[in-house]
């Protein structure tokens, strides 16, 4: 493949002590921080919700900084954004549908992009849409290409093909990701958004190390062991510095009874005490120089305590979840069946009516399916081989169950909605006390901060998944999660913290993802669905099996 080309290869972004709140925020976003993005990928990793896409819109001209400075001005170089959200169609659509250069030919056959996938965008899996979100924003030519999230709702085989696409672009890369494979294949340096604690609280820092994740990783956990030790060793000396002040000052005391104890009544204690004070301190001109100097250690071993920054306490994601599981004997009983694919992702232009009539439909072929009341299934496969059709079905299922007899459920689909937003929120603000504090606690425990939700603030896709979570482990008390991608969105520690949590869940759980390390931490069952589409067919024209395979 060509390389994709950027007209400004010497261009560097630098922002200088930008501050950044949100209206009604308590406290800022962003607070003195400092970044500077250069030629090649440099990957943005950080928890959900501390900053990461504000500070990449601050460096786009699309947010004005509270203070500080962002240089070169937004207007003097060409930007490119591909967003998270597979549902937003790239604004450039159309012009790539329509460009044939070599340039673009190249895009496409890197990506493995159909002719007409730019023409039906809304009737393509989730993959095939990213993938085409991912050439139209490689198609602008930009100077500075922000990729938002690029893997989500991806396979191995088509994050292969966005790695080996991006690799080629030699302008200023900037990668929001938590996918450590293509941070991996891709990045020459990472940028951390940590959360730092000292005495006087938590404060948010960016961190800046070269290579690639597996190299800055290291480097960072390496630094945050070497400011745990200094901490354990700055406490340590505090505590034995204290104690040797204590020691000298009880044996000053002692010392001004034994010098001096004639003169003083031996009844009198509290004159003992003042005068063994006054030597300890100096006042009487003795000791005021060893008094100056342990004062002096201490002041010193405790100041030095306050101002050391360690890496803020993270959790385990223990959402307490205590419902129990269905007393049924199967939770889904699906009978073996073809689940026809959505006829509008077949290519009319391309279809052949003499054969029409003949060819065997579309599809997804299941042998018969039971779920028992705790088994943890996890279901994987290839983009467009009908994992979202599998799920509907189950949905559908349930959904037609009696209001009497329905199973109480949770399901969490693989993209949200502003009116989740409102929803989500909106429940929160109608539980009782003791609820909301269960939902928080929870929101907590997978490392979000429960003081964004309750200053209003919208969350981020990643926060949101985790809200509806929790919301529904407290409102719904479910005896079956189905999560469709639940790993969208969310930080790598998040993830761990999730699947923590989803393996501790004592009903039935039915997980969509394409991580299959996550799939490993909670599942024990696994649902393979594999395509018959033959290479370079397109994949809504075929169908694909379903088998099942026990861990």
């Amino acid at each position: 493949m060509s390389q994709i080309r950027s007209s400004n290869r010497h261009l560097n972004i630098a922002l200088s002590h930008v501050d950044f709140t949100y209206p009604n925020a308590p406290e800022p976003l962003l607070e003195n921080v400092d970044a500077t993005f250069t030629p090649g990928w440099t990957a943005v990793l950080g928890d959900n919700g501390i900053g990461k896409t504000t500070l990449i819109r601050i460096a786009l001209g699309q947010l004005k900084p509270d203070r500080g400075t962002v240089s070169p001005a937004s207007g003097e170089y060409v930007t490119a954004y591909c967003p998270q959200e597979t549902t937003l169609e790239p604004q450039n659509l159309t012009e790539f549908a329509n460009d044939w250069t070599a340039e673009s030919l190249a895009i496409r056959d890197s990506l493995g992009i159909a002719d007409d996938w730019a023409w039906r965008y809304t009737t393509l899996s989730g993959g095939e849409k990213k993938r085409l979100q991912v050439a139209c924003a490689l198609a602008e030519e930009a100077d500075v290409l922000v990729l938002d999230e690029p893997t989500n709702h991806v396979d191995a085989d088509t994050r292969h093909a966005i790695a080996q696409a991006t690799s080629k672009f030699k302008g200023i890369g900037i990668l929001i990701s938590h996918d450590a494979e293509l941070i991996d294949a891709v990045a020459k340096r990472c940028l951390f958004f940590e959360r730092r604690h000292t005495k006087a609280g938590n404060r948010t820092i960016l961190d800046l190390r070269p290579g690639n994740y597996s190299q800055a990783s290291a480097s960072l956990e390496q630094s945050n062991l070497s400011d745990s030790r200094a901490l354990r060793d700055a406490q340590r000396t505090a505590v034995r510095i204290d104690s040797v002040k204590a020691e000298r000052k009880h044996e000053a005391a002692q010392s001004a009874q034994k010098r001096r104890g004639d003169k003083i009544d031996p009844k009198d204690r509290d004159a003992f005490a003042k005068r063994g004070m006054a030597i300890y301190t100096g006042k009487d001109g003795r000791a005021g120089a060893a008094s100056a100097r342990i004062d002096s250690q201490v002041a010193a071993a405790h100041s030095r305590l306050d101002t050391i920054e360690t890496a803020a306490k993270r959790y385990d994601g223990d959402l307490f979840i205590t419902d129990q599981a269905s007393h049924r004997r199967e939770v889904i009983h699906l009978d073996e069946q073809t689940l026809p694919f959505d006829p509008s992702n077949a290519d009319p232009s391309n279809a052949d009516s003499s054969k029409a009539a003949t060819a065997p439909p579309s599809g997804l072929t299941i042998p018969e399916l039971s779920v028992g009341p705790t088994d943890h299934i996890g279901v994987q496969g290839p983009n467009g081989t009908g994992k979202t059709t599998l799920i509907s079905k189950i949905h559908d299922s349930l959904a037609d169950e009696g209001t009497e007899t329905a199973l109480p459920y949770l399901f969490i689909p693989q993209e949200t909605t502003n009116g989740d937003v409102r929803r989500a929120l909106r429940t929160l603000g109608e539980l009782s006390s003791t609820e909301r504090a269960q939902v928080l606690s929870g929101f907590a425990q997978l490392n979000s901060d429960p003081d964004r939700l309750l200053t209003g603030k919208e969350p981020s896709p990643g926060e949101l998944r985790k809200l509806l979570l929790c919301l529904g482990i407290v409102v719904d008390h479910p005896q079956l999660i189905i999560m469709d991608e639940p790993t969208n969105h969310l930080d790598l520690h998040s993830i761990t913290a999730l699947g923590n949590a989803l393996s501790a869940f004592p009903g039935a759980l039915i997980l969509v993802s394409h991580d299959a390390r996550f799939l490993g931490s909670c599942t024990q069952i696994t649902w393979q669905l594999q395509t018959s589409a033959q290479p370079g067919e397109i994949s809504s024209s075929a169908s694909s099996r379903l088998s099942i395979h026990l861990e």
